[in-house]
């Protein structure tokens, strides 16, 4: 491979031309040292960087993030102090989201129950059809993180298995 000078480096050379010998190489040495440390470039070799030098000086490594499928993000929902008023307003977000529940009773738990013959959205059965207790259950327990406190449904047949989560507070 020829090994050419480049342009820059033939502009700063000729600025040498006039200079005494005995301070050329001091010179050269300083103008040499300045170029590769400016241009990250070799002056006796072609001023363009090539592909695997780019590809070099340009990897950025990437991280891919994907959001769990099954991990749904919620809505915010800014919930009242009183207790009786946020189980009024918890049951109407239950109701607003499943349209085919009722609410049965509410004490300690809320007991909804299906107003129509339609597969249970925890279980995927018909409660009707198969003889099953024909509500779900709503009511606070543990949250998925420390210190927050859940809203879930149950269905009878499955109880502690499946859920559905409704809303999430700190505790």
């Amino acid at each position: 491979m020829d090994k050419a000078l480049t342009p820059e480096y033939l502009d700063w050379y000729a600025k040498l031309i006039e200079v005494p010998s005995s301070l050329t190489d001091k010179i050269r040495l300083i103008l040499y040292k300045a170029y590769t440390e400016e241009t990250g470039l070799d002056p006796w070799m072609d001023s363009k960087p090539s592909k695997s030098f780019e590809e070099k000086t340009l990897f950025v490594p990437r991280v891919n993030v994907q959001s769990t499928p099954s991990k749904r993000q919620f809505p915010i929902s800014v919930l009242p102090k009183d207790p009786e008023e946020r189980q009024q307003h918890v049951i109407e977000m239950v109701l607003e989201r499943f349209p085919y529940l009722t609410l049965k009773h509410s004490f300690n738990n809320d007991y909804f129950d299906f107003n129509s013959s339609i597969s249970c959205p925890i279980c995927n059965k018909n409660h009707k059809k198969e003889n099953i207790r024909n509500h779900i259950e709503g009511f606070w327990g543990s949250g998925e993180y420390c210190g927050e406190k859940s809203y879930r449904l149950y269905c009878y047949t499955n109880k502690y298995q499946n859920s559905i989560q409704i809303v999430s507070i700190k505790a």
